[in-house]
């Protein structure tokens, strides 16, 4: 019962510390200007070497499964530049259209492995 109460009351402090966090581009970036004051660019770099880093990843995974070697770093160059000018359209009307977007694209895909399952499960049940 404690652990519960304890949880509950971290809940309330973390929902009171994010009101209003909504209409901000990045949100841990304003609550690192909340809580940590002149310190908060030590946090968004290291925000900005986890964002960067992980991209870097994805960027090599992407390119080296897409392409054979000789035309790795062309699609490097593309993908990057790409993506640089997508970003300027901003993370929040990014979200606000991708997320649907790959919500759609995941119902799409969970009903075709439903339509598939279905059809070999009958498959399976005639031929026994």
């Amino acid at each position: 019962m404690t652990g519960g109460l304890l949880i509950g009351f971290l809940l309330l402090v973390i929902y009171g510390a994010t009101l209003g966090m909504g209409s901000v581009e990045i949100p841990l970036l304003r609550l690192a200007e909340i809580w940590l004051g002149k310190w908060q660019w030590v946090y968004a770099l290291v925000l900005l070497a986890a964002v960067l880093t992980t991209a870097l990843a994805n960027l090599h995974g992407l390119a080296s499964r897409v392409v054979k070697p000789p035309g790795y770093w062309l699609c490097v160059v593309i993908t990057a530049v790409a993506g640089f000018v997508i970003a300027q359209y901003g993370f929040i009307s990014l979200v606000a259209f991708l997320y649907p977007l790959l919500g759609l694209c995941n119902i799409v895909l969970l009903a075709g492995l439903c339509y598939y399952s279905l059809n070999k499960f009958k498959t399976v049940r005639r031929n026994r």
